[in-house]
C-alpha cells in the first residue's frame, strides 16, 4: 500500500453550490426533528491531467422536502445525474444507497462503471451508469443510466438481508466489450420477481447512448430446482469468471416462506463476439450441483477469489443470516470450484471454527473481503457489532444507518499448508490509511464513509459529511506485488 494524496474537495463544491448539497446521505432520526449525516458512498477519481472528478449522493432542496440524488463534480462545477425521490414531512425516510465504481481500460479508452443500489418505498432499486472521458482535459461527458426496480425480499425481509456492502450483489456486470475508440457495450443482470430476472444491454459511445433488456424466464431452464414454486427470488448474483467466451455466474436465491432460508445455484452464459447471446435464454444454462452440505449453511454474503478456488462465506443460524466470523470451502485436492458445468464433483473441505481464518474473525461481522489477482492475498473488512441493517419491518418512518467497518483484517495463503495466515495492517503498508479513515468517525463526523475499492488498484474514501472541506483519501493498492 502506498500513499497517493488527499484531495481538498472542496473548490469543487464552490460558493456557487446550492445549500443541502453533502458528500454523504441525510436521514431523519425516528423523532422527525433531527437531520443525522450518515454514511453513503462518495468516490474520487483522477483524470490524465490531474484533475479530479467524482460522484456523490446528495440532498436538495428544503428540510421539509428534499430530494435524495446522484451527483458529479467536477474541478468547476457540479451536475446532477440521477434524482430518486422527492422526500416530504410525509414521508420521513431517507433511502438507504451504496454504490461501488469500475474502470475498464484497453487500447479503445477508459470506461467507468458506477453501480449504486438505494431502498425507496420499501422497495430495492438498482441503478447503473456508464461514462468515459472524451479528450484527456475533459471528463466523462456521456452517459447511460439504467434504473430498475426490484420485486423480491418484501419490508419483513429486506432489511435484515443485507448491509450496504452486501446490498451491491443486486446487480452484477456480467461482461464489458469494448468495439471501437470510446465505444463499448457492458452486459448486467438482476433480479425482478420469482419467475425471471433481467439482463441489460447497454452502449455506451460517442454521440449517443442505448440500452435495452430482455427477461431471462429460469423456470423455464433445465436443473432449474423450484420450476413450480412461486416461493423462491433472485436476490443476487456473483460473476466468478470468463471462460471460452462464457460467463460463470453464482446465483443467490431467497425463500420468503421459511426463516433465513438460502439457496445456490450457478448459471453460465454464452458471451460471444459482442454480447448479444446474453439476452437469448437458449444461451443460458442452469447447474444445480452444489452439495447441499455447503448451501445449507452459506448465509448472508459470500466471496470467491479470482481463480474460483476458495469460497469464503457468512454462515447462516437458526436466527439470522449473518452470524460473526468468516468460513470457506475449497476442493480437497485446491482445484477449482466451479466450471463450465457448474460445481467441480470433486471432493471439497470446509473449514470449522478452528481454522485459523475463523479464529482471526471470530468477533466481527464480515462486510467484505477483497482478493488480489493472484488469489493468495486478501483484506477482510468488519463490523464488532453489527452485521445487516436492521430487525425491523421496513416502515415510511423506519430510521435505518448504514453500517461502514471498524476493523481491517489482512491475510497471506500459505500455499504448502494451504491455509490462510494473519498479517499485520501496519507491517503490510496500511497504517496511513487505517487511521485516516477511522479519524471519519471523530466528534464532528459522527459516521463513517463508504470505503471504496475501484477495481484492484484504488482504494477511496471521503469526507467528512455536511460541511466544507471535503477530503478525498486514495491510496495506491499494490498488495506488495
Amino acid at each position: 500500500m502506498s500513499d497517493v494524496e488527499s484531495a481538498k474537495m472542496n473548490p469543487y463544491f464552490n460558493q456557487s453550490l446550492p445549500s443541502g448539497y453533502y458528500t454523504t446521505l441525510l436521514m431523519r432520526n425516528i423523532s422527525h426533528d433531527i437531520l443525522a449525516i450518515s454514511n453513503s458512498f462518495a468516490i474520487a477519481f483522477k483524470s490524465p491531467l490531474g484533475t479530479y472528478f467524482g460522484f456523490s449522493c446528495a440532498n436538495i432542496n428544503s428540510s421539509s422536502s428534499r430530494e435524495t440524488a446522484l451527483i458529479k463534480f467536477t474541478q468547476d462545477t457540479y451536475i446532477l445525474w440521477e434524482n430518486n425521490a422527492w422526500i416530504s414531512d410525509l414521508f420521513p425516510s431517507i433511502p438507504i444507497l451504496s454504490g461501488e465504481a469500475s474502470i475498464y481500460n484497453d487500447d479503445n479508452g477508459k470506461l467507468y462503471i458506477i453501480n449504486y443500489v438505494t431502498i425507496l418505498s420499501f422497495s430495492l432499486y438498482v441503478v447503473t451508469l456508464g461514462m468515459f472521458q472524451t479528450a484527456p482535459s475533459s471528463v466523462v461527458t456521456y452517459k447511460e443510466g439504467v434504473k430498475s426496480y426490484v420485486l423480491g425480499p418484501t419490508s419483513d425481509n429486506l432489511l435484515k438481508q443485507f448491509n450496504n456492502y452486501s446490498i451491491l450483489k443486486s446487480l452484477a456486470i456480467i461482461t464489458v466489450i469494448s468495439i471501437s475508440n470510446n465505444s463499448w457495450f457492458y452486459y448486467s443482470v438482476r433480479g425482478y420477481n420469482n419467475y425471471y430476472f433481467i439482463v441489460e444491454r447497454n452502449q455506451v459511445t460517442t454521440g449517443g447512448t442505448t440500452s435495452s433488456a430482455e427477461r431471462i424466464e429460469y423456470q423455464n431452464l433445465a436443473n432449474y430446482p423450484y420450476p413450480d414454486s412461486i416461493s423462491w427470488y433472485h436476490v443476487g448474483f456473483i460473476k466468478i469468471k470468463e471462460i471460452n467466451k462464457k460467463a460463470i455466474l453464482l446465483g443467490r436465491l431467497f425463500n420468503e416462506q421459511v426463516t433465513n432460508k438460502f439457496d445456490y445455484l450457478i448459471y453460465v452464459v454464452t458471451i460471444g463476439s459482442t454480447g448479444v447471446e446474453i439476452m437469448d435464454i437458449s444461451n443460458w444454462t442452469c447447474y444445480y450441483n452444489i452439495p447441499s452440505g455447503i448451501t445449507e449453511v452459506v448465509g448472508g454474503d459470500c466471496w470467491i477469489s479470482p481463480d474460483s478456488k476458495w469460497w469464503f462465506f457468512i454462515s447462516t443460524s437458526s436466527t439470522s443470516i449473518y452470524t460473526k466470523g468468516l468460513y470457506y470451502v475449497r476442493a480437497a485436492d485446491n482445484s477449482v470450484l466451479f466450471t463450465e458445468t457448474g460445481f467441480t464433483n470433486k471432493l471439497y473441505v470446509m473449514s470449522t471454527n478452528t481454522d485459523s481464518v475463523y479464529q482471526a474473525t471470530k468477533e466481527y461481522y464480515i462486510l467484505k473481503v477483497r482478493f488480489n489477482s493472484n488469489s493468495d492475498k486478501m483484506m477482510v473488512l468488519g463490523n464488532v457489532s453489527k452485521g445487516y441493517f436492521s430487525d425491523d419491518t421496513l416502515t415510511s418512518e423506519t430510521y435505518i444507518e448504514g453500517i461502514q467497518p471498524d476493523i481491517i483484517m489482512c491475510f497471506m495463503l500459505d500455499k504448502s499448508k494451504k491455509q490462510w495466515r494473519q498479517l499485520s495492517h501496519t507491517n503490510v503498508g496500511l497504517s496511513g490509511l487505517w487511521n485516516n479513515y477511522a479519524a471519519s468517525a471523530s466528534s464532528s463526523n459522527t459516521y463513517k464513509p463508504f470505503f471504496n475499492f475501484i477495481n484492484n488498484e484504488t482504494i477511496n474514501f471521503v469526507y467528512p459529511g455536511g460541511a466544507a472541506p471535503y477530503t478525498s483519501y486514495s491510496y495506491n493498492l499494490t498488495w506488495g506485488e
